[in-house]
């Protein structure tokens, strides 16, 4: 009786170590905005009028420069949030830069993902365009309630790289 006692008492201490330690984890996991593979370049956010909150994020696929030319690849991600943090959708712009270090910067792809995490929201449209040393990305969602639009929330992401392959 006492070996079984001492197994459950283990047994109720690691499961109790197992859930203090993965809580954390799983709530830093749900601030991640920088897409698999990428490292965060930088982050801002803004609170709206509606109180909803919108945080901006530009990350990078780790790149070694050794040459003068290389290429860049990067994307910049629009999230919107309520006031309470709950993610209702975001929408990322993807580019691939041709940098010649400290000459020039040319964006020679751009391309758009978008995934929603509300069901109040729908996507509505996008598209992507390429001008100079920019990935551009517009983007309409649309809140519905009973199949009727209420809300349209739009967005223009910029994705910049200059000369340096610094993006922004």
């Amino acid at each position: 009786m006492k070996r079984y006692f001492s197994l459950f008492t283990a047994c109720l201490i690691l499961l109790t170590f197992l859930f203090t330690v993965a809580t954390p984890c799983k709530a830093a996991a749900a601030e991640n905005f920088v897409p698999d593979g990428e490292v965060l370049v930088s982050q801002t956010s803004q609170t709206l009028a509606n109180g909803n909150i919108v945080t901006v994020t530009v990350s990078e696929s780790p790149v070694s420069t050794y040459a003068s030319s290389f290429a860049k690849n990067g994307s910049k991600t629009y999230t919107l949030r309520k006031s309470d943090g709950e993610v209702l959708w975001k929408f990322t712009v993807s580019g691939v830069f041709t940098v010649t270090s400290g000459v020039s910067s040319v964006c020679t792809e751009a391309s758009y993902a978008y995934t929603i995490y509300n069901s109040d929201w729908r996507f509505d449209s996008a598209s992507t365009s390429r001008s100079g040393n920019k990935a551009i990305g517009n983007a309409a969602f649309d809140r519905t309630i009973f199949s009727m639009v209420v809300e349209t929330q739009t967005c223009e992401v910029v994705l910049t790289c200059d000369t340096y392959g610094n993006l922004s």
